[in-house]
Protein backbone atom coordinates (compact mmCIF):
# COMPACT_ATOMS: atom_id res chain seq x y z
CA UNK A 1 0.00 0.00 0.00
CA UNK A 2 0.81 3.26 -0.82
CA UNK A 3 -0.70 5.90 1.98
CA UNK A 4 -2.36 5.48 4.58
CA UNK A 5 -5.14 8.17 6.07
CA UNK A 6 -5.96 8.99 9.86
CA UNK A 7 -8.66 11.15 11.51
CA UNK A 8 -10.41 13.42 11.38
CA UNK A 9 -8.96 13.23 15.14
CA UNK A 10 -10.61 15.96 17.55
CA UNK A 11 -7.98 18.27 19.40
CA UNK A 12 -9.42 17.09 22.81
CA UNK A 13 -8.16 13.55 22.06
CA UNK A 14 -5.22 14.52 21.30
CA UNK A 15 -3.98 17.77 23.23
CA UNK A 16 -4.17 19.49 27.11
CA UNK A 17 -4.14 23.35 27.27
CA UNK A 18 -1.88 24.61 29.64
CA UNK A 19 -1.41 28.19 30.78
CA UNK A 20 1.86 29.29 29.90
CA UNK A 21 3.28 32.95 30.15
CA UNK A 22 6.32 34.35 29.04
CA UNK A 23 7.75 36.99 31.37
CA UNK A 24 10.78 38.16 29.20
CA UNK A 25 8.39 39.56 26.69
CA UNK A 26 4.98 42.08 26.53
CA UNK A 27 1.97 40.55 24.74
CA UNK A 28 -1.66 40.89 25.21
CA UNK A 29 -2.88 38.66 27.92
CA UNK A 30 -4.54 36.44 25.78
CA UNK A 31 -1.57 34.64 24.47
CA UNK A 32 -1.01 32.70 27.35
CA UNK A 33 -1.74 29.09 26.72
CA UNK A 34 0.51 26.12 25.12
CA UNK A 35 -0.37 22.55 23.93
CA UNK A 36 0.62 19.57 26.11
CA UNK A 37 0.12 16.28 24.45
CA UNK A 38 -1.90 13.46 26.06
CA UNK A 39 0.10 10.34 26.85
CA UNK A 40 0.19 7.75 23.90
CA UNK A 41 -0.12 9.52 21.42
CA UNK A 42 3.90 10.94 20.63
CA UNK A 43 4.41 6.84 19.55
CA UNK A 44 1.51 6.23 17.12
CA UNK A 45 2.93 5.29 14.05
CA UNK A 46 0.05 6.78 12.07
CA UNK A 47 1.51 10.28 12.73
CA UNK A 48 4.68 9.53 11.51
CA UNK A 49 6.03 11.93 8.34
CA UNK A 50 6.62 11.41 5.17
CA UNK A 51 2.68 13.23 4.67
CA UNK A 52 0.14 16.09 3.97
CA UNK A 53 -2.79 17.07 6.43
CA UNK A 54 -5.91 18.58 6.54
CA UNK A 55 -6.76 21.12 9.61
CA UNK A 56 -10.50 21.93 10.54
CA UNK A 57 -12.70 24.34 12.52
CA UNK A 58 -16.17 22.82 13.41
CA UNK A 59 -15.61 20.09 10.60
CA UNK A 60 -14.66 22.79 7.93
CA UNK A 61 -11.00 23.10 6.55
CA UNK A 62 -9.13 25.70 7.34
CA UNK A 63 -5.10 24.78 6.84
CA UNK A 64 -3.38 21.91 4.36
CA UNK A 65 0.16 21.43 5.56
CA UNK A 66 3.00 18.73 4.69
CA UNK A 67 5.35 17.14 6.54
CA UNK A 68 8.75 15.80 5.53
CA UNK A 69 10.52 14.14 8.50
CA UNK A 70 13.32 15.02 11.15
CA UNK A 71 16.95 15.54 10.68
CA UNK A 72 16.76 14.82 7.28
CA UNK A 73 15.40 11.74 7.59
CA UNK A 74 11.86 10.50 6.11
CA UNK A 75 9.33 8.47 7.34
CA UNK A 76 10.37 9.83 11.24
CA UNK A 77 9.19 12.55 13.71
CA UNK A 78 5.11 12.95 14.32
CA UNK A 79 3.04 15.73 12.84
CA UNK A 80 1.28 15.78 16.06
CA UNK A 81 4.69 17.14 17.88
CA UNK A 82 6.23 19.12 15.14
CA UNK A 83 3.19 20.16 13.75
CA UNK A 84 -0.15 19.84 15.22
CA UNK A 85 1.32 20.64 19.04
CA UNK A 86 1.96 24.12 17.72
CA UNK A 87 -0.95 25.12 15.04
CA UNK A 88 -3.38 24.74 17.90
CA UNK A 89 -1.81 27.50 19.85
CA UNK A 90 -0.81 29.71 16.94
CA UNK A 91 -3.28 29.42 14.59
CA UNK A 92 -5.80 30.55 17.56
CA UNK A 93 -3.96 33.72 18.76
CA UNK A 94 -3.15 31.86 21.99
CA UNK A 95 0.60 31.21 22.49
CA UNK A 96 2.96 33.39 23.64
CA UNK A 97 5.49 33.13 21.00
CA UNK A 98 2.62 34.08 18.28
CA UNK A 99 4.67 36.92 15.96
CA UNK A 100 4.16 38.64 12.91
CA UNK A 101 6.27 40.66 11.26
CA UNK A 102 6.12 44.57 10.87
CA UNK A 103 4.91 44.23 7.53
CA UNK A 104 2.20 41.86 8.92
CA UNK A 105 1.34 43.97 11.95
CA UNK A 106 0.84 46.79 9.17
CA UNK A 107 -1.43 45.20 7.73
CA UNK A 108 -3.34 43.55 10.26
CA UNK A 109 -4.71 47.03 11.95
CA UNK A 110 -5.11 48.48 9.16
CA UNK A 111 -7.54 45.76 7.65
CA UNK A 112 -8.65 44.22 10.82
CA UNK A 113 -11.02 44.75 13.36
CA UNK A 114 -12.02 42.91 16.81
CA UNK A 115 -11.56 42.22 20.29
CA UNK A 116 -7.96 40.79 19.64
CA UNK A 117 -7.14 43.40 17.29
CA UNK A 118 -7.58 46.06 19.54
CA UNK A 119 -5.62 44.81 22.69
CA UNK A 120 -2.80 44.36 19.79
CA UNK A 121 -2.92 47.46 18.90
CA UNK A 122 -3.34 49.17 22.20
CA UNK A 123 0.07 47.50 23.05
CA UNK A 124 1.41 48.98 20.36
CA UNK A 125 -0.14 52.20 20.74
CA UNK A 126 -2.44 53.24 18.88
CA UNK A 127 -3.19 51.51 14.84
CA UNK A 128 -1.04 55.02 13.24
CA UNK A 129 2.31 53.94 13.25
CA UNK A 130 4.73 53.48 10.42
CA UNK A 131 6.74 50.01 9.58
CA UNK A 132 9.51 51.54 10.88
CA UNK A 133 7.94 52.64 14.03
CA UNK A 134 6.71 48.67 14.35
CA UNK A 135 10.11 47.59 13.72
CA UNK A 136 11.53 50.03 16.56
CA UNK A 137 8.87 48.59 19.04
CA UNK A 138 10.01 46.49 21.50
CA UNK A 139 6.60 44.33 21.56
CA UNK A 140 6.85 40.29 21.48
CA UNK A 141 4.06 39.77 19.17
CA UNK A 142 6.06 41.74 16.31
CA UNK A 143 9.10 40.43 17.12
CA UNK A 144 8.99 37.82 14.46
CA UNK A 145 7.02 35.73 11.48
CA UNK A 146 5.34 32.82 12.83
CA UNK A 147 1.78 34.50 12.69
CA UNK A 148 0.83 35.73 9.29
CA UNK A 149 -2.10 38.04 8.29
CA UNK A 150 -4.25 35.10 7.11
CA UNK A 151 -3.93 33.38 10.70
CA UNK A 152 -4.66 35.96 12.92
CA UNK A 153 -7.96 37.09 10.37
CA UNK A 154 -8.53 33.18 11.22
CA UNK A 155 -8.01 33.68 14.96
CA UNK A 156 -10.55 36.97 14.72
CA UNK A 157 -13.30 36.01 12.92
CA UNK A 158 -13.79 32.86 15.44
CA UNK A 159 -12.57 34.67 18.96
CA UNK A 160 -15.92 33.24 20.52
CA UNK A 161 -14.27 29.74 20.16
CA UNK A 162 -10.66 30.59 20.68
CA UNK A 163 -11.05 33.20 23.27
CA UNK A 164 -9.47 32.83 27.07
CA UNK A 165 -11.90 30.97 29.29
CA UNK A 166 -13.32 29.12 25.76
CA UNK A 167 -10.65 26.21 25.84
CA UNK A 168 -12.69 23.29 26.41
CA UNK A 169 -14.72 24.69 23.45
CA UNK A 170 -11.87 24.90 21.69
CA UNK A 171 -10.25 21.66 21.59
CA UNK A 172 -13.48 20.34 20.79
CA UNK A 173 -13.99 22.58 17.73
CA UNK A 174 -10.48 21.85 15.92
CA UNK A 175 -9.92 18.59 14.65
CA UNK A 176 -7.13 17.27 12.08
CA UNK A 177 -6.27 14.71 9.53
CA UNK A 178 -3.15 13.01 8.35
CA UNK A 179 -2.17 11.17 5.55
CA UNK A 180 1.37 9.82 5.26
CA UNK A 181 3.28 7.57 2.92
CA UNK A 182 4.02 4.23 3.68
CA UNK A 183 7.63 3.19 4.39
CA UNK A 184 7.77 0.56 1.36
CA UNK A 185 7.49 3.53 -0.89
CA UNK A 186 11.55 3.96 -0.17
CA UNK A 187 11.53 2.02 -3.07
CA UNK A 188 11.47 5.04 -5.38
CA UNK A 189 14.14 6.91 -3.78
CA UNK A 190 17.38 4.89 -2.97
CA UNK A 191 19.11 5.92 0.38
CA UNK A 192 15.80 7.79 2.61
CA UNK A 193 18.19 9.05 5.10
CA UNK A 194 20.44 11.31 2.26
CA UNK A 195 19.50 15.58 2.32
CA UNK A 196 19.06 15.31 -1.70
CA UNK A 197 16.28 12.89 -1.24
CA UNK A 198 14.51 14.29 1.46
CA UNK A 199 14.47 17.38 -0.41
CA UNK A 200 13.23 15.63 -3.59
CA UNK A 201 10.52 14.28 -1.76
CA UNK A 202 9.49 17.39 -0.05
CA UNK A 203 9.68 19.05 -3.76
CA UNK A 204 8.14 16.72 -5.89
CA UNK A 205 5.88 14.29 -3.77
CA UNK A 206 4.33 16.67 -0.90
CA UNK A 207 4.78 20.50 -1.84
CA UNK A 208 3.08 19.69 -5.79
CA UNK A 209 0.29 17.94 -3.35
CA UNK A 210 -0.20 20.30 -1.02
CA UNK A 211 0.09 23.12 -3.51
CA UNK A 212 -2.90 22.04 -5.61
CA UNK A 213 -5.20 21.17 -2.90
CA UNK A 214 -4.51 24.95 -1.26
CA UNK A 215 -5.21 25.94 -5.24
CA UNK A 216 -8.08 24.36 -5.00
CA UNK A 217 -9.65 24.89 -1.41
CA UNK A 218 -8.51 28.11 -0.36
CA UNK A 219 -8.00 27.16 3.31
CA UNK A 220 -8.34 30.48 5.64
CA UNK A 221 -5.09 30.04 7.22
CA UNK A 222 -2.70 29.09 4.45
CA UNK A 223 -0.63 32.00 3.43
CA UNK A 224 -1.56 31.86 -0.53
CA UNK A 225 -4.86 32.41 -0.26
CA UNK A 226 -6.70 34.91 -1.14
CA UNK A 227 -10.23 34.51 -0.73
CA UNK A 228 -10.72 31.98 1.57
CA UNK A 229 -13.26 29.31 0.86
CA UNK A 230 -15.30 28.78 4.24
CA UNK A 231 -17.26 25.66 3.38
CA UNK A 232 -14.89 22.59 2.23
CA UNK A 233 -16.27 19.80 4.88
CA UNK A 234 -13.85 16.99 5.97
CA UNK A 235 -15.27 14.02 3.72
CA UNK A 236 -14.22 16.55 0.66
CA UNK A 237 -11.17 17.27 1.56
CA UNK A 238 -10.71 13.43 2.30
CA UNK A 239 -11.54 12.50 -1.30
CA UNK A 240 -9.23 14.94 -3.05
CA UNK A 241 -6.70 14.31 -0.24
CA UNK A 242 -6.74 10.35 -1.48
CA UNK A 243 -6.76 11.72 -5.30
CA UNK A 244 -3.38 13.27 -4.33
CA UNK A 245 -1.87 10.33 -2.24
CA UNK A 246 -2.54 7.91 -5.28
CA UNK A 247 -1.02 9.58 -8.06
CA UNK A 248 2.48 7.87 -9.44
CA UNK A 249 5.39 8.65 -7.58
CA UNK A 250 8.35 10.38 -8.85
CA UNK A 251 11.59 8.18 -8.65
CA UNK A 252 14.90 9.53 -7.31
CA UNK A 253 17.18 10.07 -9.89
CA UNK A 254 20.59 10.72 -8.52
CA UNK A 255 22.80 10.87 -11.91
CA UNK A 256 20.80 14.51 -12.24
CA UNK A 257 18.14 13.03 -15.06
CA UNK A 258 14.64 14.82 -14.65
CA UNK A 259 11.97 12.70 -12.77
CA UNK A 260 8.31 12.27 -14.50
CA UNK A 261 6.38 14.14 -12.64
CA UNK A 262 2.66 12.50 -11.78
CA UNK A 263 0.89 15.03 -14.10
CA UNK A 264 2.88 13.60 -17.13
CA UNK A 265 2.64 10.33 -16.21
CA UNK A 266 -1.29 10.46 -15.85
CA UNK A 267 -1.24 12.43 -18.82
CA UNK A 268 1.16 9.91 -20.74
Amino acid sequence: MQYEVSGPFRAKELFELKPHIKKSIVVPVFLNQKAQLKKGWSKDTRFTGTGIYGIFLHGKLIYVGILTGGKRTLFSNSVIVERWKKHLTYFTLRSPACAATPQNIHRILRELEGEPIEAIAAMLGGRNFSLAEAKARKIGFVSGSSTQFNKVRFANENWEVFRPGNEEQMLDAISFVYARFMPETAEHLGAVSEKAVYDFVRTKWLEPREDRLVKRFQPICNKKTKVPKRDVDVATFLAALRQEMELSLPSFKPDGVPPVSPDKQAAA
